[in-house]
């Protein structure tokens, strides 16, 4: 049992520092939103990414750690959660798991908060970006000139024989 516990722990320290990592680039994100390139910004989302599909492959690794836990105590391993092993086992395994579980709780609440807050900021930007789009659009199709006086006016579909 022992051996199952402490790959669990090593599974969650891992997780931990993932997690922070992750932390670290949204907020490096969220501080370079309209300040960096695109390739920046490709850099930081292929960060995530990564980050998320370590942290995927270790929450895998953890559900097979529970599923052997859970043979051996003989029970069903949907009935593990890891409050649960944490409360049937001896505290000096308990305390450090707890901990890294309350770590972990912590960085996931951070990083849903961040990433709500990029993608908030993203979204307004887009928005702008769109208007702005919208604007030089219909400027193109209303092309202006400037009269003998340098007023703005409307283009002439076609130029008249006087102007010419």
């Amino acid at each position: 049992m022992s051996l199952y516990l402490t790959q669990l722990l090593e599974i969650l320290q891992k997780e931990v520092v993932l997690h922070q990592e992750l932390l670290g680039t949204l907020r490096e994100e969220a501080q370079s939103l309209g300040q960096v390139s695109g390739a920046a910004l490709l850099k930081l989302h292929s960060a995530k990414i990564m980050f998320s599909r370590k942290i995927a492959g270790l929450e895998q690794e953890r559900l097979i750690i529970v599923q052997n836990i859970a043979e051996e105590w003989q029970m069903e391993a949907r009935q593990l959660s890891l409050r649960t092993i944490i409360s049937m086992i001896p505290s000096e395994m308990a305390l450090p798991l707890q901990h890294c579980f309350d770590q972990l709780k912590q960085l996931i609440e951070a990083i849903q908060s961040c990433a709500d807050h990029n993608s908030r900021i993203s979204e307004a930007r887009l928005g702008s970006v769109e208007s702005s789009l919208k604007f030089l659009q219909s400027m193109k199709k209303r092309q202006h000139t400037y009269s003998g006086a340098g007023i703005i006016q409307p283009a002439m579909q076609s130029t008249s024989r006087i102007s010419v």
